[in-house]
């Protein structure tokens, strides 16, 4: 039988054969080894990648959410403030119309002087309670709008209706048979 010591004294060829057997069964020991960490390091890196993309998904998610729920809350809020100053506009118009084809009488006139007054109250309830949704732009247009209300209803109180009146001021003369205002 041959020691390790009679392949050592073949020289060059010995030191080949022991250094191929010795690679081989290194090779063959940490074959499978680095198969295990590299399945595990595989597996921790899939699961980190595939917890990053779930994360961003629920973010995009999300975000397409909210942003559905606020266009649905703005659009109603838009379409309610449409309605309500629509109906404030046509109160106001109603209690001083500008084309008139008779004088109403006095218990229509306070009527639509009260009418236009619940409508002033409604557009400014609905107006300042959703003013946290509204830009400030379109908000001082709404404010504007029922600050020329305000003013209307305050000559309409103050002079009542122009119609009825021969005058509207003391330096302004107004038929009563006026057909325009």
């Amino acid at each position: 039988m041959m020691d390790f010591s009679d392949i050592a004294n073949w020289g060059t060829v010995g030191q080949i054969i022991v250094a191929i057997t010795g690679c081989t069964t290194l090779t063959a020991l940490l074959a499978p080894i680095a198969k295990f960490f590299g399945e595990q390091f595989t597996a921790w890196l899939s699961e980190k990648r595939q917890k990053r993309l779930e994360s961003h998904k629920g973010n995009i998610e999300h975000k397409v959410y909210v942003s559905k729920v606020r266009f649905d809350t703005e659009f109603q809020l838009y379409k309610d403030l449409s309605v309500t100053f629509f109906e404030l506009v046509l109160a106001i118009n109603t209690m001083t119309p500008i084309l008139s084809f008779g004088v109403p009488s006095e218990e229509v006139d306070n009527e639509n002087y009260e009418n236009s007054q619940i409508s002033a109250i409604k557009a400014q309830d609905l107006l300042h309670q959703n003013a946290p949704f509204i830009p400030q732009e379109f908000f001082n247009k709404y404010q504007n709008l029922i600050d020329e209300t305000k003013i209307e209803l305050h000559r309409f109180r103050r002079y009542g209706n122009i119609h009825r009146k021969k005058t509207f001021s003391e330096d302004r003369e107004i038929p009563a048979e006026a057909v325009f205002i």
